[in-house]
């Protein structure tokens, strides 16, 4: 794990059950890495830190089910279109608008419906 001088610390609510699997995944590990397993706090670390904006937007576009043809990260930033033009592909009701302009952050889907 890094050690950084300038840290930002944040509190992060868990559902119980998200916060359980972490716990499961930390058993699997003991079982295999013994004494050099992670404790539940560094593995939510590690699955916070060191990624790139990119991989961290795909993946939420995979978790929604948001469908390729609509537009992926990689090729918006590729395609990118002079400002204030809209993409032909991108609905009008997505994201969601708040007033001033803010898109309102999109819950997860249900998990457990999968």
């Amino acid at each position: 794990m890094h050690h950084r001088t300038n840290l930002i610390r944040i509190t992060i609510p868990f559902a119980p059950a998200d916060y359980r699997v972490f716990v499961s995944a930390v058993r699997h590990l003991r079982r295999i890495m013994g004494c050099n397993a992670p404790d539940v706090l560094t593995l939510i670390q590690f699955n916070l830190q060191d990624r790139d904006a990119t991989g961290i937007a795909d993946d939420f576009l995979d978790a929604m089910r948001w469908p390729n043809s609509a537009g992926r990260v990689v090729l918006l930033k590729q395609l990118r279109k002079p400002r204030g033009s809209v993409p032909q592909h991108v609905c009008a009701h997505w994201p969601p608008q708040r007033k001033g302009g803010r898109a309102i952050p999109a819950r997860p889907g249900d998990p457990s419906r999968n």
